[in-house]
């Protein structure tokens, strides 16, 4: 518990720090380029995050599994095939990436902006690719090897330097400086984890063909990690293709801006995940007992952590969309006030996602991005007319509860997984006051009084949280 909660608090300020940096860069966008280049830009970013799902083919959960196994069984040479094959798999795939990118360069151009002049922009992207994959795959092994430390400052000097960069291409070049701003976006982040990582050099022994079975069964794994991202990304796509068909780049812009903002605050507390409780469940594989008390310690300490902050930010949501990014982005506030919602059920589904990856049950993951994307886009595609843009935070929202409620099920036959009553009690009082929040906000009941009592649940839960994060280390260690 007192190393989940070290590594919970590192990774939080780091990521903190990171949005910190990223609120100045999109405030200077939001300032400079307005709401339809930041439509542009997210539209520019999608393709980047598809990128980003294609480099987990040799990279992402399935590397941090294989090098957590085959560190805890104390293999060196393995660990040695396991970086040279990998490194090469992920050379191979990003030029692969980046040749379709560019062949296939002008019907992208068509699909995604309905205008062929972002063709050249598009071909520059091509090159990113290699990057990408090696910039994930150095992250990756890191935390295989929960290096956590390595792994914070390589987010953290990465985000200061993308910051500083697109400030200053911003500055220069406007809306020109997009493609160049999302070009750089991999580069940091692959020259400070290859210096932060150690090389393990050429095998000096015959690879053996148990080797080349062992990496293939990495790749597998891969490759089905990155369908389910890219279902997720390719659903996105068309969700904002959607609503830039409904109400145009401007649409798309505040969606975005209430996205930023939710993606970011969740960030801070799911950081800690990957590098940390991933790889602990690959540990405890064959103990289901220690695997349903790490789930529900995990669960516990970021409920209690992220609720106060949930409702400080539901509160002042009509206030921080202005101040992070214009006047212009207002109705963006109540899109985020649902996804704030919605963050609560995204997070349990998070942590129970993780143990459906360790323990091989890829395709129900594979039907629960389907789900989650289907219920999405069946909101948005009969929600518009009724709703508006609030359909998109609404959409978020009821997507995660579903999400949740059927990993829940599954794992609870497979696993035996089972809330502590703790958290029963804890899930319970977190549904019926998120419940209360969604109700005041769908019926427009705000007034001095409602945010008083807003405020004092948010103090409260505040000081429940710290008085039980300290019992649990005082219990635990």
């Amino acid at each position: 518990m007192r190393r989940m909660l070290k590594v919970t608090a590192l990774m939080s300020s780091t990521t903190v720090i990171n949005i910190i940096l990223n609120t100045i860069k999109v405030k200077v966008m939001a300032i400079l380029i307005g709401t339809s280049g930041m439509g542009v830009f997210s539209l520019f970013q999608s393709i980047y995050n598809v990128l980003l799902s294609l480099g987990g083919i040799v990279a992402g959960g399935s590397v941090v599994k294989a090098v957590a196994e085959t560190n805890t069984s104390k293999n060196h040479y393995q660990l040695q095939i396991l970086q040279f094959l990998l490194i090469r798999m992920a050379l191979l795939t990003g030029l692969l990436s980046g040749l379709i990118i560019y062949l296939f360069s002008k019907p992208i151009a068509l699909k995604i902006f309905d205008d062929i002049s972002f063709q050249p922009d598009i071909q520059l992207m091509s090159f990113v690719p290699v990057i990408i994959n090696l910039s994930l795959f150095w992250q990756s092994w890191l935390n295989g090897l929960r290096q956590v430390k390595k792994i914070a400052k390589i987010r953290l000097f990465s985000s200061f330097i993308i910051t500083i960069s697109t400030i200053v291409l911003l500055y220069f070049f406007h809306e020109d400086a997009i493609i160049y701003i999302i070009l750089i976006l991999p580069v940091p982040a692959f020259i400070i984890s290859r210096l932060k990582s150690d090389s393990l050099g050429k095998p000096k022994q015959i690879i053996t063909r148990k080797s080349f079975i062992d990496i293939l069964n990495v790749i597998k794994l891969g490759m089905a990690l990155v369908i389910v991202s890219l279902i997720f990304q390719f659903g996105i796509f068309y969700a904002r293709s959607l609503i830039t068909e409904y109400g145009g780049l401007a649409s798309t812009g505040i969606v975005f801006a209430s996205w930023a903002i939710s993606m970011s605050y969740v960030e801070i507390f799911l950081s800690a995940l990957s590098v940390e409780y991933y790889p602990r469940l690959v540990e405890l594989k064959n103990d289901l007992n220690a695997t349903n008390q790490l789930i529900n310690k995990q669960i516990n300490l970021l409920l209690m952590v992220i609720f106060p902050v949930l409702i400080g930010l539901y509160i002042l949501a009509p206030f921080i969309i202005p101040l992070l990014y214009s006047e212009n982005f207002n109705q963006a506030s109540s899109i985020l006030r649902y996804q704030l919602i919605g963050d609560i059920f995204k997070i349990m589904s998070w942590i129970l996602g993780y143990v459906l990856i360790v323990h091989g049950y890829i395709k129900i993951s594979l039907l629960l991005q389907i789900q989650w994307i289907a219920v999405y886009l069946l909101f948005l595609l009969f929600g518009f007319e009724s709703f508006g843009l609030d359909i998109t935070g609404i959409a978020f929202l009821a997507s995660y509860l579903l999400n949740f409620i059927l990993v829940f099920i599954f794992l609870s036959s497979k696993i035996k997984f089972k809330f502590t009553q703790k958290n029963i009690q804890l899930i319970s009082s977190i549904i019926v006051i998120s419940v209360l929040l969604v109700s005041l906000h769908y019926f427009s009941i705000e007034n001095l009084m409602v945010t008083i009592i807003q405020f004092i649940i948010a103090l409260y839960y505040t000081i429940f949280a710290i008085k039980k994060i300290k019992q649990q280390i005082k219990t635990y260690e």
